[in-house]
């Protein structure tokens, strides 16, 4: 049985995790791999979503209704925004939580926290910057702002 990490730091992702961290974490980790210098960091893996998602049946069953409902831009962003508010009031597993707080403890101090997508860096498209940036988020603060 393999055991796929609910975080990775940027330094020891590989050629093959690119869906398990995501486009933007990845191309970071290349960069490292090339000796570029990239601040240090972690990503939170697609496993860790996966969790958290499968731990509320709510979220599950409205993402679900989202692949396969129709919407006009108006009824979709009210269902965004719905969405959102679930995962903001739903309960982390506390895996996750653990495991982003055990890998925000080897950076110290405050750091950025910068929600993606696994498809946000593609390699025709990119979405930089489309979704949330938090900046000084310390510690107690930093599940929450994930």
């Amino acid at each position: 049985m393999i055991i796929v990490p609910y975080t990775i730091d940027l330094a020891d992702i590989t050629e093959n995790d690119r869906e398990l961290v995501g486009g933007k974490a990845y191309n970071l980790a290349k960069l490292i791999h090339l000796g570029i210098n990239v601040p240090e960091g972690f990503t939170v893996t697609t496993e860790a979503y996966e969790d958290m998602v499968g731990q509320n049946p709510a979220i599950h069953d409205n993402i679900d209704k989202l692949r396969s409902d129709r919407y006009t831009l108006r009824s979709l962003v009210d269902f965004s925004e719905n969405l959102y508010d679930q995962f903001q009031q739903a309960d982390m597993p506390s895996g996750v939580s653990d495991a982003i707080t055990t890998a925000y403890e080897k950076l110290g101090g405050k750091v950025a926290v910068r929600s993606s997508g696994s498809a946000e860096d593609l390699d025709k498209f990119a979405f930089a910057g489309a979704l949330l940036h938090n900046l000084d988020v310390c510690p107690l603060s930093l599940p929450h702002h994930y």
